[in-house]
């Protein structure tokens, strides 16, 4: 029974490990398109802060670049 314990184990892992990859890429596809939009696109905290902005955002607000995105 252990042994069936440890493969299941490291089947939840292995699974775990592929969809974190996968939500890892899905993440940087959007950074990426985000980037090369040619609208505006900014984001701002509850402060009304900016946090992120594309260049074309840069470029609109007379900025040299964006700011990066955690």
């Amino acid at each position: 029974m252990k042994d069936q314990s440890k493969t299941k184990q490291e089947r939840s892992e292995s699974e775990r490990r592929k969809v974190e990859q996968a939500l890892k890429e899905s993440e940087e596809s959007g950074w990426t398109i985000l980037e090369n939009i040619q609208e505006g696109y900014y984001e701002v905290d509850l402060a009304g802060n900016y946090t992120f902005f594309n260049s074309s955002m840069s470029k609109i607000l007379g900025y040299t670049a964006g700011l990066s995105h955690s």
